[in-house]
């Protein structure tokens, strides 16, 4: 039921957008394993950037990741801010994990679905063009979203497919082939 949920706000918050292909999804990969679904994106100073939906979560992970980031400390809380393009800041609490993958050390948070106030994070993420991230007012990362639209669709597809019981829609994307398992 809850997998539904965040479908369903995945699906709002890209509302009329005509549906991605793989192979169509510019400066995104996406991919699925037998667990969930995931797009991600990496900047040309190492930043990578994933989200992530679980069939059986209540919520849409975002893992931040940069090699250079060796002073964080693994299972260490930060206090995040997240601005999407010249927007309001939204404060996220996230953790640090230095052992995940070749991409380096990052900083993981969850957002649950639906609106906090007038507000929409999915819905903010999906219409940026750009996600700054602070931690205690300094800035960490710029990252330019290009297609993040396509991305929230290509990610609510793939959820949906799954819940579904059908077959991934995007396994034959270069980004299914690389894909670390999640």
């Amino acid at each position: 039921m809850l997998s539904a949920v965040v479908t369903l706000s995945l699906l709002q918050a890209v509302a009329g957008a005509p549906p991605p292909r793989a192979e169509s999804l510019p400066g995104w990969n996406v991919a699925a394993s037998s667990e969930g679904c995931l797009v991600h994106t990496t900047e040309r100073a190492g930043t990578v950037l994933s989200v992530f939906a679980l069939p059986e979560q209540d919520g849409i992970g975002f893992l931040v990741q940069n090699r250079k980031w060796t002073e964080l400390e693994d299972g260490q809380l930060y206090p995040l801010s997240i601005r999407f393009d010249d927007g309001s800041a939204w404060p996220v609490p996230a953790i640090a994990r230095t052992a995940i993958d070749e991409d380096g050390p990052g900083l993981f948070f969850a957002i649950r679905p639906g609106a906090v106030g007038p507000r929409n994070f999915i819905e903010e993420f999906a219409g940026a063009r750009g996600m700054r991230i602070a931690n205690d007012g300094a800035e960490v990362e710029n990252l330019r979203l290009t297609n993040s639209r396509g991305a929230t669709l290509a990610l609510a597809q793939c959820l949906r497919t799954m819940i579904d019981g059908g077959a991934n829609p995007f396994s034959g994307s270069e980004g299914a082939r690389t894909a670390t398992r999640i």
